[in-house]
């Protein structure tokens, strides 16, 4: 089966960058993320002056692993909006499922998360 190569223009820019350029938008992404947590989430505020780690601490990728990661037991004790890093008044939908031992698993969806998804099925 032959392989077709995209035409010119018909890739977004990312899809083209080197790897130099996409570690530059992880680490972008990267910051915004971990500033975001550690401003609206309690628990990850908590969590980051407990492993003496602040979110302007992240210069390079490597940087991540000094960095508390959520586990399972944190989404437990924290449940249903401890982990919220938006008001709940922007929260227009939450789905959650049940899993084995009862461990219900969640996710919430705002009104701009619903705009980014459809930008970029739409690419509108």
């Amino acid at each position: 089966m032959p392989v077709k190569k995209p035409a010119p223009g018909e890739l977004e820019a990312i899809e083209t960058a080197s790897r130099d350029e996409v570690e530059a938008l992880q680490l972008q992404r990267l910051k915004w993320t971990l500033r975001h947590a550690y401003d609206n989430v309690a628990h990850c505020r908590a969590g980051f002056d407990a492993a003496g780690v602040r979110p302007d601490d992240l210069r390079t990728l490597g940087d991540l692993a000094r960095f508390p990661f959520t586990i399972k037991t944190d989404l437990r004790d924290h449940y249903p909006f401890g982990m919220f890093a938006v008001p709940r008044e922007q929260v227009v939908r939450i789905h959650a499922s049940n899993r084995p031992l009862c461990v219900v698993q969640m996710r919430t969806r705002t009104v701009t998360t619903y705009k980014l998804t459809a930008e970029r099925f739409t690419g509108q």
